[in-house]
Parts: structure tokens; sequence; C-alpha cells
């Protein structure tokens, strides 16, 4: 019964060790700052939201991959409404403390 309750805390220890990777990176806590403060938001929005932020342009390949980064980790979903793809925070983002 001990080694089920120390497989599922090693378990639980490897996931948030993978949340805390994907969350190491600060482009990425923009990103989620940036969908926190607007509930939702287009491509253009983050971009224009970071941009903003940053004072300068950037490069949107590189926002393009930690914004899928994000997605494949499970803190942001895409939608589509209206034929617009929309940015959302998951609930797991929402719950997580960053």
């Amino acid at each position: 019964m001990i080694s089920i309750i120390v497989m599922a805390t090693r378990n639980d220890l490897k996931e948030k060790a993978k949340d805390y990777e994907v969350l190491s990176h600060e482009l990425r806590l923009y990103i989620l700052q940036t969908l926190k403060e607007h509930k939702e938001a287009t491509w253009t929005g983050i971009v224009n939201s970071l941009e903003k932020l940053a004072q300068r342009r950037l490069n949107p390949n590189n926002l393009s991959f930690h914004l899928s980064r994000l997605i494949e980790s499970g803190f942001v979903q895409r939608t589509v409404v209206s034929g617009e793809p929309k940015y959302v925070l998951t609930a797991k983002a929402k719950e997580f403390r960053w």
C-alpha cells in the first residue's frame, strides 16, 4: 500500500516538474498573464499586448513556438469563434500557482 502512495507522489512530482519546465520561459509567463487579463485573445491581440509590454517587435515564429508549448502542456486552449482562432487559459492554468 505504501508503494502505491509513493508512486502516485512520484508521478505527481514528475508532472509538476514538467509544468515548471514549461513555465520557465519568461515569454510564456507573459502570454499567460495576457490571457489572464483579457480572458481570451486572438493571435493579433496577444502579439499587440506583448509588443506593447516589451516595447519592441517580437519574432512571430518565436511567439508561435512558445504559445504551442503552452497549448501542448495544457495551459492554453485554442478555440475557433466565428472562424477566428482565440486563445484562453485552461482550468489547469487558472489553478496553477505561477
